[in-house]
């Protein structure tokens, strides 16, 4: 690490990435592109929706917000170090899909709900 930064730096980036978006189909030991795809885009989804979520939560309850923050930022720190294995991020999914609930949550209370509530009026 001391003798290649560079290098250093660019695989800690890339395993960053790779742990919060999972790449493709081809590195998921021979799984099917018809699998493989929406499988990826599923998991990258979830993980904006998540991040929507986090900053949701953030208005309303900023201690929800902070525990959670703990764990998405903690929690895979040695995964960007270490090699990246898309089992790595099983363990802190539920947190991912709270967070992504919470941002779903928030497109209910401001497009479905007032329009089913005016059509009820």
């Amino acid at each position: 690490m001391k003798a290649q930064p560079g290098q250093t730096l660019t695989l800690f980036l890339q395993h960053g990435f790779y742990y919060w978006f999972p790449p493709g189909p081809n590195l998921y030991f021979e799984m099917p592109r018809l699998i493989g795809w929406p499988y990826t885009i599923a998991k990258w989804l979830l993980t904006l929706l998540a991040a929507v979520g986090w900053f949701r939560l953030r208005k309303i309850s900023r201690q929800g917000a902070m525990a959670m923050g703990v764990i998405v930022f903690w929690f895979p720190l040695v995964y960007y170090l270490v090699n990246w294995s898309s089992r790595c991020r099983m363990p802190m999914e539920w947190v991912l899909v709270l967070l992504a609930a919470v941002a779903l949550a928030g497109v209910w209370e401001r497009r479905v709900r007032p329009s089913t509530l005016a059509a009820k009026a």
